[in-house]
């Protein structure tokens, strides 16, 4: 461990030039959505708004029977938070399956998937 000295060091790229520079330029790039994310996006706003009506219903029925407003409402969100990690699992199921069916209609192969799509080990 060096407390005091000199040093040389040679430049050899600043800015984009360099490993930072290009992975900055590539995140400010607007990248489309690939149909599995469009699809991923369009399926998870369709189960928000049916968490969201189940809510609202639990909470109208619950005001209707006499329940006291206060717990209702917490009844209510609390299902709603409840069933969100439970939604997820088949959200992506339901997309994926979309996904392989359009991908069999037009027999599609693994060469002329995006690089996104394809996780590694």
């Amino acid at each position: 461990m060096a407390q005091t000295g000199e040093a040389s060091a040679l430049v050899v790229g600043t800015g984009q030039h360099t490993v930072f520079g290009a992975a900055a330029a590539a995140l400010a790039q607007d990248q489309s959505l690939s149909p599995f994310q469009r699809d991923l996006r369009q399926y998870g706003l369709v189960v928000a708004r049916l968490t969201l009506a189940l809510v609202v219903i639990v909470l109208a029925i619950a005001s209707v029977a006499g329940q006291p407003l206060v717990d209702s409402l917490l009844f209510s969100v609390a299902l709603a938070v409840g069933l969100t990690p439970e939604l997820l699992p088949m959200i992506t199921t339901v997309t994926l399956s979309r996904g392989a069916m359009r991908m069999a209609g037009a027999r599609s192969s693994s060469s002329a998937w995006p690089r996104s799509t394809i996780s590694a080990r």
